[in-house]
């Protein structure tokens, strides 16, 4: 048997705000229905679970973002510059020790960016 709703909740809301409401409701689904599954889909632990891992990937991106930069911004430069060496038949074993050691960098970036994000997932993918 059904359990009968029998309390009633008054809401009063700007006309920008019932239109809000109103436009995102899918075909037959009355407001009470949408605000009730709403309230069933955004409260408790999985609501929080939810917003505590978007916080926790804007800081992980937060926190590579300007690392990331850095580090693509010099690669760049010294690919840009290693290609218009050999171009001049000049491209040094020096420049090209240098340009490897560019590379290691990028690429132990990348992997501490690799492992921190499968953490992060891991820790949002625990039950």
């Amino acid at each position: 048997m059904k359990n009968k709703k029998s309390k009633h909740i008054t809401l009063r809301l700007t006309p920008e705000e019932f239109a809000a409401i109103t436009e995102k409701l899918p075909p037959h689904v009355s407001v009470s229905y949408y605000i009730r599954s709403a309230l069933k889909e955004y409260s408790g632990s999985g609501a929080k679970q939810k917003l505590d891992l978007m916080k926790k990937l804007y800081e992980f991106y937060d926190s590579y973002d300007e690392e990331l930069s850095h580090v693509s911004g010099n690669l760049n430069q010294a690919m840009k510059r290693g290609n218009e060496l050999a171009q001049a038949g000049i491209l040094s074993q020096s420049f090209m020790k240098a340009l490897i050691e560019i590379i290691q960098t990028a690429r132990e970036t990348l992997i501490e960016l690799n492992v921190s994000l499968k953490d992060v997932t891991t820790k949002a993918l625990a039950p």
